[in-house]
């Protein structure tokens, strides 16, 4: 049984962390499952009587953040209120229950009672994929990924994760792989990177051209400048998910045109900051870096740079 002072910490613990269920919504009824993402936090203990004997229950409350299908959205919302124990919903909300009770048991044993004592609606509109829903998880493992490949300073075409499959994170809806490019120029003082988002095939695409003599000192900065291209990449996976990214053939060629789309807007603005968090540098200075730094690879005049760029801080402060 946890103190007080125990369940304050786990809560804490819990603020960020954002869970996937998917599964049967009904008993024997495959391929139809109730698919969305939810938090919890402890609210205390409650003594009830199990099987003629007094337990100390763990009371949970349950945030619904996203709900990622069709019988999720439409039915769980209004069956939620009813009484478990007079609705089909009792599978449903005993296996919710058996998967909360099986990820506390790292906090308080196997022996853990858990019981759902309040479920409410998240109204918080960035629930997909904000700086939380993005996982800083998946972010670090891919740069992760990629730099360990920079280190043995050879060329060559990578799949990412090097074990095949898909990289696949609790709090990301959807699996996806990384297509790594290295090339190598003896004459770069500064390496080259770029990227690109594949619809339909989920599938990161990163091309990084590098000196091999040099790059060891300028690991540092590489490594920021991947993170901020994988979070605006990923920023792009969840537009598709979301059904609002464009083929690439649907997107103007002409660099100002492209670098002002929404969906371009928001996936820098992703990409800054989270650059900006971890070199601890105003969002407008990390930009403005970028955008110096990377004049071949976006073609903007000054005066474009300042359009892209009011639009990227404009857009932070919605």
């Amino acid at each position: 049984m946890l103190s007080e002072k125990q369940l304050n910490g786990v809560n804490k613990l819990l603020e960020n962390r954002v869970f996937t269920y998917n599964d049967e919504f009904l008993h024997n009824t495959p391929g139809i499952n109730a698919n969305f993402d939810y938090k919890i936090k402890l609210l205390g203990y409650k003594k009830m009587i199990s099987i003629g004997e007094w337990y100390d229950y763990l009371m949970v409350s349950v945030e619904f953040v996203k709900f990622n299908n069709e019988i999720s959205k439409n039915v769980l919302p209004s069956l939620l209120k009813t009484d478990t124990r007079e609705t089909f919903l009792y599978y449903f909300k005993q296996r919710l229950k058996d998967e909360i009770s099986s990820f506390l048991s790292i906090f308080v044993g196997t022996e853990v009672r858990v019981i759902i004592t309040d479920y409410k609606i998240s109204d918080n509109k960035e629930t997909l994929m904000n700086e939380q829903r993005m996982s800083k998880i998946s972010i670090r493992t891919v740069v992760r990924d990629v730099i360990s490949k920079i280190k043995n300073k050879k060329s060559g075409f990578f799949y990412l994760p090097d074990k095949g499959d898909e990289y696949s994170f609790t709090n990301l809806p959807f699996e996806f792989s990384v297509e790594l490019t290295l090339k190598i120029d003896n004459n770069l003082d500064r390496f080259m990177v770029n990227g690109y988002y594949v619809p339909d095939e989920d599938v990161v695409e990163i091309l990084i051209i590098f000196n091999p003599n040099k790059i060891q000192k300028q690991l540092y900065d590489l490594i920021g400048e991947l993170n901020e291209l994988v979070a605006h990449e990923l920023e792009h996976a969840k537009q598709e998910y979301e059904g609002e990214f464009l083929d690439k053939g649907e997107e103007p060629e002409e660099s100002l045109a492209y670098y002002t789309q929404p969906h371009e807007i928001s996936a820098q603005y992703r990409g800054f900051k989270r650059l900006s968090k971890l070199a601890k540098k105003p969002i407008e200075v990390i930009a403005k870096m970028w955008f110096e730094n990377n004049r071949d690879i976006h073609e903007l005049s000054d005066d474009e740079i300042k359009i892209v760029m009011d639009k990227i801080l404009s857009y932070g402060k919605k």
